[in-house]
């Protein structure tokens, strides 16, 4: 997943990890991801960017599924919802930071352990018996100093789920982003609680040197309906690079209304 920003900057990972305590206890993937030191990408994952382990090729051991993959999301969800995603963890590896040293220095200041950022989701019924989820909008204001100049840029900083094909800037270089949706699935985890899981291929083309770069975002949103207008929502992020190896990971929750 990148982080794009409407007008000016974009960047993506850097240094030391912060955890926060656990507040809550996490199911399905999102708890994979918010416990585990090592993250590994997903077998879905692996099997599509030619990573999959020989050893687990030989045991043939499936992609993990935790119940029935649903052909939608649970008509219980239906409508919209709003309200604040508080970052609950973020760690960078040291190869994020020297594959992508400018985006590195980026995250490193803008992300930390209870940072708020504004949520939307939109669930409707495309057609009779089937629930689909628009892109989700998670946002904050952000204000850029020009180390030249001085000046400050205000903005809006989205954190993008890599739906569509945008182009962004960041300080020191301005690069072409293109999203390939490589792998999208539902599964049921309880009463009233769903998960998405979202695998794509991001490439970033440096439009001065035509220099190419690519990793692997995976996009995890666990949605649990607490009341009649009430939703527990987790997000997780993790990126990938070439050899499969966990660049950068993120954990956001929230109560939604």
């Amino acid at each position: 997943m990148k982080i794009l920003f409407i007008l000016f900057i974009v960047a993506l990972c850097s240094s030391n990890a912060v955890w926060a305590q656990p507040q809550t206890v996490y199911k399905g993937r999102v708890e994979e991801i918010y416990f585990s030191p090592n993250v590994k990408m997903p077998l879905e994952l692996q099997a599509v960017t030619g990573t999959l382990d020989p050893e687990a090729i030989r045991k043939k051991l499936a992609p993990q599924i935790l119940r029935a993959e649903l052909k939608s999301f649970p008509v219980t969800l239906r409508g919209e919802w709003k309200g604040t995603l508080k970052v609950k963890a973020i760690e960078f590896s040291p190869e994020f930071a020297r594959a992508l040293p400018d985006d590195a220095a980026f995250d490193k200041e803008f992300f930390y352990v209870g940072r708020n950022m504004d949520a939307r989701f939109r669930f409707y019924m495309p057609s009779a018996g089937r629930v689909s989820m628009d892109a989700p909008e998670i946002k904050t204001e952000h204000e850029e100093v020009n180390k030249k100049t001085g000046k400050s840029t205000r903005g809006i900083l989205y954190l993008s789920t890599g739906h569509t094909e945008k182009e962004f800037d960041s300080n020191s270089r301005t690069a072409h982003s293109k999203d390939s949706l490589l792998f999208n699935k539902v599964n049921l985890l309880g009463d009233n609680t769903a998960e998405q899981n979202t695998y794509t291929l991001v490439k970033l083309v440096n439009k001065t040197t035509k220099r190419e770069s690519k990793f692997y975002a995976e996009h995890v949103f666990s949605f649990k309906k607490l009341a009649a207008f009430q939703m527990n929502v987790k997000v997780a992020e993790v990126e990938y690079g070439p050899d499969g190896k966990w660049w950068k990971k993120l954990v956001l929750e929230g109560t939604l209304h």
